[in-house]
């Protein structure tokens, strides 16, 4: 991998592929919504049936989506909800994914559906090509990466022989100071569900803290803050006091001023 000529080969190669996936990511959705016209309603579970080729087709979508994902801020909503079809990794989950589609696709083929010639021959193509192009997509994947540097089906398809690393994903969590703290807060409060001792230890968020213990001792010396020289006169704190007082002395006892000769 570490040669730019198959690098740039990569680059071509996938590039196709990445046409052809999303034409048969289209088919496939169209087949399935043909499938839903023509399936049997007689049947009394029909209706699973059909919800089940449904979501096959969001499914083609979604897929077809993260092929032309251009826009920046499907990027950005790729990475965090589905990174699997991010850029930031290959292109095997995406094979799988079409694997699954092609196989359900072709398994309806089973009923006896009462359709045209064209129709199921659409619905038929349409199987073998997502089952077709999901395994080269899957060989590929395997192919044009580099496990040692970090390097991607993905990044080779976009970049070539230019691709680089992209192990940093910071748009995982743009918010990464604040989540920790909002995750602390969503488990208190589902922790406050089940242990009422923390409703209880918890008012409005806040803990419960007693008051700062008072000693007697402390509240007898609080009522002998008069004046001993004359009473009825409250003593000054004892803050206030000149040998707790941090600034330089104001008076010198111990010094006459007056020159020593």
């Amino acid at each position: 991998m570490n040669s730019p000529a198959l690098r740039g080969a990569g680059l071509v190669v996938l590039q196709a592929l990445r046409v052809a996936t999303v034409i048969t990511l289209l088919v496939a959705g169209a087949a399935c919504w043909i499938l839903i016209i023509n399936v049997e309603k007689n049947k009394p579970y029909f209706i699973f049936e059909c919800f089940t080729l449904f979501f096959v087709s969001v499914f083609c979508s979604l897929l077809a989506v993260s092929e032309l994902a251009f826009a920046e801020f499907i990027k950005v909503y790729l990475r965090r909800m589905w990174p699997v079809l991010s850029d930031h990794h290959g292109l095997s989950w995406l094979g799988f994914g079409m694997i699954i589609i092609g196989c359900n696709i072709l398994g309806m083929l089973n009923h006896d559906l009462k359709m045209s010639s064209a129709l199921s021959s659409l619905v038929l193509a349409a199987g073998i090509l997502a089952f077709i192009f999901g395994f080269l997509n899957v060989v590929c994947s395997f192919i044009w990466c580099d496990r040692k540097e970090g390097i991607t089906s993905r990044d080779i398809r976009a970049n070539g022989s230019l691709a680089q690393s992209q192990r940093q994903y910071p748009d995982y969590d743009t918010n990464g100071r604040s989540s920790p703290v909002r995750n602390e807060k969503y488990r208190s409060k589902i922790a406050s569900m089940f242990w009422k001792k923390d409703k209880e230890q918890f008012v409005n968020g806040q803990p419960d803290i007693s008051p700062p213990y008072v000693s007697h001792y402390a509240r007898d010396i609080e009522a002998q803050s008069d004046s001993p020289i004359i009473p009825g006169l409250k003593r000054p704190d004892t803050a206030l006091h000149p040998m707790n007082s941090r600034s330089s002395r104001s008076s010198r006892y111990s010094e006459a001023n007056m020159s020593r000769f």
